[in-house]
């Protein structure tokens, strides 16, 4: 995956929907672009978020898994619970958080092209 950058100063330069600024009467624009292996505009879907203990402390190294029809990606969260698992083929997905000491969290979840969600997890004790 690659991120590129810019600006415009085209007047019908393409916004996505929910962008945070759409106007495009100032005199240039920015915009970011996410890009797949090929270098076209990535279609794949994100998923991310946090885990979290039941106090609302993050969990380092919880082991994050997105498992599909087609494919399986593991993540580790980071040292703020943080954790996204990119280039997701649009489908439904089992998402399975474990942490050594904590009960094992799991959901079903639908993804379509492009798409990105967040997920708050929080992971009680055994």
């Amino acid at each position: 995956m690659c991120m590129w950058m810019g600006y415009t100063d085209s007047s019908d330069f393409p916004t996505t929907s929910g962008a945070y600024d759409t106007d495009t009467s100032d005199w240039s624009d920015v915009f970011v672009t996410k890009l797949n292996s090929s270098l076209s505009a990535s279609s794949n879907a994100t998923i991310y978020g946090a885990v979290m203990d039941a106090e609302d402390n993050p969990i380092e190294s919880a082991k994050v898994t997105c498992k599909g029809k087609n494919e399986k990606e593991k993540v580790l969260t980071d040292e703020n619970g943080y954790f996204e698992s990119t280039e997701l083929e649009k489908g439904t997905y089992k998402i399975t958080v474990r942490k050594k000491g904590y009960k094992k969290w799991k959901q079903k979840l639908k993804l379509g092209k492009g798409e990105e969600k967040e997920i708050e997890v929080v992971l009680e004790e055994k």
